[in-house]
């Protein structure tokens, strides 16, 4: 007596697999959050300057945006498991050290190789949710990458604030090391050993992978030191940005020219991903904006440490679990479209309501902007995800993820200099504003930077939320998603 194999019940080893991949994708979204939480006693315990201390964050971005390329096309000529282990194994080792580190040199080294390991186990997910899961349960795989996505900004500054209060920055480490000791653990166990196809291999298109790797990367270490060095006033700025736009013009010249090119052009001719990716390219400045500015807000008007405010990020977290895990609940009654247009409404209605703030606002005021733009963030990934990868051909898929996750990396390095930028500029506008107005008014030289820091976030907040609210009109050029595989079962 034989006993059928349900096709929608994966085998555990598979299981097992998907598991290992969103552990390596919350191990490297956490680090990523933490550390950069964690950059003033950074500072302040290795005796480093600001400029000094900026690297931490930039070598960690070059590494990644370097790596991706090589890492998604590994992945597809020699096994994901192959790119998975060894890349969660060194990760955990680079974190694990840099819990040593005497000087800012030594974490500036070890973040690069947490870049080149952390920047290889994102991109490995959704390739591995499509080979080893139907159609849903990979829906439920795209809700739990979702969770493993943003869960980090909530729990960011409480997790920070307990480890740095109770024992040392050092101790951020330890979880995204052992999260990523359990990716490797468990791609080793789950995924197969199967043969290397050297055939491919030896086809690899080395000026295609490097050319956009190490284009991104200048784009990376221009924009990093934007902010810092007055944008183009500055010769790093122009010369990176220049050698990054040339290396890009390279790429995209030999992949229209190239017969066995490692990206295809006309990827850009698909409007469902085209459109997701823009879209996505925003959005995830509204993710930062969230996380970085509002904390500053807390820190600069309220005088708050993180410890202060932790739990109020914490309460985003419940829609960040409830609504991703109620999407897979109720698949069959999915529209992608209807669901992606609500999450990016969500965050820009999150980000106006926050634009009201003033000087006086404390934590209660803010709990209504964390729980709607993390019911935003919660409705995000599921359509994201499916809008990405659903009616994709197999042509055209590795030029699909290394676009989405060079978005994703790339992109925040931008999203940091002209977000700084912004705000330099409209804090020196309402300070000036206010100084005139200090004449006649009797405001204390404290109370009128404070004020204009305000300010400044609030235009920051008006502007990016009016942006998203605009964008939701663009989500009515989406095709539909076929989803016919969920109505069979």
């Amino acid at each position: 007596m034989t006993t059928e194999l349900n096709p929608w019940r994966p085998p555990v080893r598979h299981l097992i697999a998907v598991s290992a991949v969103l552990a390596g994708v919350f191990a490297a979204v956490l680090n990523a959050r933490l550390v950069g939480f964690a950059l003033a006693d950074v500072q302040g315990s290795l005796g480093a300057s600001r400029d000094e201390t900026i690297w931490v964050n930039t070598a960690y971005a070059v590494g990644e945006v370097v790596v991706i390329p090589f890492a998604i096309w590994f992945g597809s000529v020699g096994t994901i498991r192959r790119v998975l282990v060894p890349a969660a194994f060194f990760f955990a080792l680079s974190c694990l050290a840099a819990m040593w580190v005497t000087s800012i040199e030594q974490l500036v080294a070890l973040r690069f190789l947490q870049g080149l390991t952390g920047g290889a186990l994102i991109p490995m997910a959704t390739p591995t949710f499509r080979r080893k899961l139907p159609l849903g349960p990979r829906v439920t795989a795209f809700a739990l990458y979702g969770m493993a996505a943003t869960l980090p900004f909530a729990l960011g500054p409480a997790l920070d604030a307990a480890l740095t209060e109770s024992f040392s920055w050092r101790a951020i480490f330890l979880a995204p090391a052992a999260l990523s000791l359990l990716a490797a653990a468990g791609g080793t166990w789950g995924m197969p050993h199967l043969p290397f196809h050297w055939e491919n291999a030896r086809k690899v298109d080395l000026v295609g992978l490097s050319s956009v790797g190490l284009g991104l990367a200048c784009l990376v270490l221009g924009a990093d030191q934007a902010f810092r060095l007055d944008w183009f006033d500055a010769r790093w700025v122009t010369g990176f940005f220049a050698a990054g736009a040339m290396l890009l013009g390279l790429a995209w010249h030999h992949t229209r020219k190239h017969p066995s090119a490692a990206y295809t052009h006309d990827v850009l001719t698909q409007r469902n991903l085209m459109v997701a990716l823009g879209t996505y390219g925003v959005v995830r400045l509204s993710l930062m904006v969230v996380g970085s500015v509002i904390p500053d807000f807390l820190v600069r008007a309220q005088k708050l440490r993180p410890l202060d405010f932790g739990v109020l990020f914490l309460v985003m977290a419940v829609p960040q679990v409830v609504l991703p895990l109620g999407l897979a609940r109720f698949a069959r009654r999915l529209e992608p479209r209807l669901v992606f247009a609500t999450s990016i409404a969500l965050q820009g209605m999150a980000l106006l309501r926050a634009a009201a703030l003033t000087g006086e606002w404390k934590v209660e005021e803010l709990l209504p902007v964390v729980l709607l733009h993390g019911a935003g963030q919660g409705l995000l990934f599921v359509p994201l995800l499916l809008l990405l990868t659903q009616d994709l051909d197999d042509a055209h898929r590795p030029t699909a993820m290394a676009l989405t996750n060079l978005i994703r990396a790339g992109g925040n390095a931008l999203g940091v200099a002209l977000m700084g930028t912004f705000l330099g500029h409209s804090q020196r506008f309402h300070d000036s504003m206010l100084r005139e107005r200090a004449r006649s008014v009797l405001l204390t030289t404290r109370a009128v930077a404070r004020e204009a820091w305000v300010l400044a976030f609030g235009d920051l907040l008006t502007v990016l939320g009016v942006t998203l609210v605009l964008i939701v009109v663009l989500q009515a050029s989406l095709k539909p998603v076929d989803l016919a595989e969920l109505e069979s079962h």
